[in-house]
């Protein structure tokens, strides 16, 4: 799990042309290689690749990605099982962004009366059980 977070912050950080997927590569490398785990941002510093405020960043923006990719399985979780249509989702994710999305599309479902707390929860749980690979 620590590598694929290591290749995740270096996919932001080469996007937001921070550094190069060759160096990328590299502290990979070097996290792989040591003995103890290492974080990869500490690694890109210690480089001289990056400076702290840009691994900040990037980890800002690593925050933010994994909380916008868990708003969107829950949508789809939602949506496949049928406790919502796709227009009601593209609504709640309007209404998320309008709110700087500081409130989970779940509890907006909920505030718009489109999905009980039961439902919220069941749909919390098929989520958990999604990230974790389990099926059913």
């Amino acid at each position: 799990m620590a590598e694929a977070m290591g290749a995740f912050f270096g996919r932001i950080a080469v996007k937001n042309g921070l550094c190069t997927e060759a160096q990328v590569e590299e502290c990979l490398g070097i996290q792989r290689g040591a003995a103890e785990h290492r974080r990869i941002g500490e690694i890109f510093v210690e480089r001289g690749y990056l400076s702290a405020e840009q691994v900040e960043k990037v980890l800002r923006a690593q925050k933010r990605s994994r909380a916008l990719l868990a708003e969107s399985l829950f949508g789809q979780i939602a949506v496949k099982e049928g406790l919502i249509t796709s227009e009601q989702l593209a609504e709640a994710l309007r209404e998320q962004k309008e709110r700087s999305l500081r409130v989970p599309v779940g509890t907006i479902l909920v505030e718009k009366g489109y999905i009980g707390e039961t439902e919220w929860r069941r749909v919390l749980r098929s989520q958990d059980r999604a990230r974790k690979g389990e099926t059913g």
